[in-house]
C-alpha cells in the first residue's frame, strides 16, 4: 500500500527528485474543494494554457478574472488566493454538483464530484469492481466488508474468513509459540485467556 500511494504521486515525486521543487496541488490557487447546493466538487485548475480564463467562463462570470488586478499571473494568484477562492466559493454555492462538473468538463477543467463514504459504497463502480463482499460470521450472521483492491489473474483475491472473535485463536497462537496444552489449560483456568 505504501508503494502504491507513493506511486500515485509520481509527478510530484519527479519534480522533487529532479528539480528540488515541491508541488502541492491542494495549495494551488486555482484548485480546491468547493461546496455546491447538494454536495461538493473538486476542481484542479491547471494543465491548460489559460486556466483562470476557463474557470471564469465556466463559472459564468461577466469578466475574465485574469484581467483583474492581483489575479493576472500565477504569482499574484498565489498571493491573493483567499480572495480568488472566495469568488469561486460564492459561485459554486449557487448550483448542483452535477451542474458544475458538467460546466467544468465543457471548459476542459479537471474536476470530480466529492462523494461521501455512503455514496462511494453505493456507487456503480464499486459494484462493478466487486469491492463489497459478504461472509458469514458465527455470531452475527452475514456481514459485508471490502474486498482486496489488487486483482492478479493467477491469484484472485478471496476473503477466507471473517474477523476472529475475541480470543478465538488463543490456543492456536499459543501452540505456535511453544506453549504446551498443560500451560494453556492453566491459563484458561486462571482466566488469562477467554
Amino acid at each position: 500500500m505504501y508503494d502504491s500511494m507513493l506511486h500515485l504521486q509520481m509527478q510530484e515525486a519527479c519534480m522533487q527528485l529532479n528539480r528540488g521543487y515541491e508541488v502541492n496541488w491542494g495549495a494551488m490557487p486555482l484548485s480546491g474543494v468547493f461546496e455546491t447546493t447538494d454536495g461538493a466538487v473538486c476542481m484542479v485548475g491547471g494543465f491548460t494554457p489559460d486556466p483562470l480564463a476557463r474557470i471564469s467562463d465556466a463559472l459564468g462570470l461577466d469578466e475574465d478574472l485574469t484581467q483583474r488586478p492581483g489575479f493576472a499571473t500565477l504569482e499574484q494568484q498565489f498571493k491573493n488566493k483567499p480572495a480568488l477562492q472566495a469568488i469561486f466559493r460564492e459561485h459554486f454555492a449557487t448550483n448542483t454538483t452535477e451542474y458544475w462538473t458538467t460546466r467544468l468538463e465543457e471548459h476542459g477543467l479537471l474536476n470530480a464530484p466529492v462523494h461521501t463514504l455512503e455514496q462511494t459504497l453505493a456507487d456503480a463502480q464499486t459494484e462493478a469492481n466487486g469491492m463489497i463482499v459478504e461472509a458469514e460470521h458465527p455470531s452475527v450472521g452475514t456481514v459485508k466488508m471490502l474486498n482486496a483492491p489488487i486483482r492478479l489473474s493467477a491469484t484472485p483475491p478471496a476473503i477466507r474468513r471473517v474477523a476472529p472473535r475475541l480470543g478465538e485463536h488463543n490456543v492456536e497462537v499459543l501452540r505456535e509459540n511453544g506453549f504446551d496444552d498443560t500451560t494453556i489449560e492453566r491459563l484458561q483456568e486462571l482466566g488469562v485467556l477467554r
